[in-house]
């Protein structure tokens, strides 16, 4: 019982829905780091990250969820895309806030987990 092999020691490995998340988070970045180029340059913004970045939200979107934060997650991907704050506002916050009350979190951006367990090195099964 004291050893640290357990089932609830091993990290998930990486799964599709940690890709399709990883891949929009990059998007993102580089939506970012375009539109602050392009706002102080005055310019319109490039097509091609543009499109990185509908073209990852759509892949999250319709990647499988297997967990709650994964549909908090999927509504900031839908707002961002199809801009849902702008015709009502507040409405995806106002959803991430009930997804985040049904798991008894009062901060949709805390971590669950203390780093020192979320970072734990794991070990395989053999």
């Amino acid at each position: 019982m004291t050893e640290n092999d357990l089932a609830g020691y091993l990290r998930p490995r990486e799964s599709e829905w940690d890709l399709a998340l990883g891949r929009y988070r990059d998007t993102c970045a580089e939506m970012r780091r375009v539109m602050d180029r392009a706002g102080a340059e005055g310019e319109d913004l490039p097509p091609g990250p543009v499109d990185a970045h509908e073209a990852a939200a759509r892949a999250l979107i319709l990647t499988p969820g297997t967990h709650l934060l994964h549909v908090a997650q999927k509504v900031r991907a839908l707002d961002n895309v199809l801009g849902l704050s702008a015709n009502w506002p507040g409405v995806a916050e106002v959803l991430i806030h009930d997804l985040m009350q049904l798991i008894g979190a009062t901060d949709s951006e805390q971590a669950f987990l203390p780093n020192s367990i979320m970072f734990m090195p794991t070990q395989t099964a053999a």
